[in-house]
């Protein structure tokens, strides 16, 4: 908790508001202190204004009128911005939903053995090392480990999906889009 926060307001603070830049910046001008970000040195500094001069400005008959003008338009804009969010959200999932994810199938003791071969080769600097001989769950495991991420599909449409609404959201249906062809292929490996 900054020293500030009883007597002064932050930006973020003011835009809870209602606050925009452009009006912080035409009624309020400068803040009245200026500090730098301890939690992340090089972003911009922390602006701060004092309560009792932003209560004074939103009292003014000019706030309250640019308040009560731009109110519609702000709802508008948010419900726009929602309806954007939500089709790009929808498009994500039509685009996972639409691939053709092929796994190929090979014998059981085949795929057990690529499937240690890979591990090893991720894990092996790390000390954690696996045998054919390992219990038979350990390697299902790792055999679907080794399938996704060897699908064609996975490691390009995690890098397509960054930073795209719904991404979050995105990563698990591909995954269980993944999953579910690799259990379609393999029955018996399903943990």
């Amino acid at each position: 908790m900054s020293k500030y926060s009883s007597d002064y307001f932050n930006k973020t603070q003011l835009k809870e508001r209602g606050w925009t830049d452009t009006y912080i910046k035409k009624l309020l001008g400068d803040p009245d202190i200026s500090i730098r970000n301890r939690n992340y040195g090089g972003s911009a500094k922390i602006h701060y204004y004092l309560q009792s001069r932003v209560i004074e400005a939103e009292n003014t008959d000019d706030f309250k009128q640019w308040l009560a003008n731009s109110m519609p338009i702000r709802t508008k804009i948010s419900e726009t911005h929602l309806e954007i969010h939500e089709q790009r959200r929808q498009e994500l999932f039509d685009h996972i939903d639409n691939l053709d994810i092929v796994i190929e199938h090979m014998e059981l003791a085949d795929l057990h053995r690529s499937a240690v071969e890979h591990y090893n080769n991720i894990w092996r600097e790390k000390g954690k090392v696996a045998t054919i001989q390992d219990d038979k769950k350990f390697l299902n495991r790792i055999s679907v480990n080794m399938l996704r991420h060897c699908s064609e599909h996975y490691e390009t449409e995690i890098k397509n999906m960054f930073g795209k609404t719904g991404v979050d959201e995105g990563y698990d249906l591909l995954r269980k889009r993944i999953d579910s062809e690799i259990f379609r292929v393999y029955p018996d490996i399903r943990q």
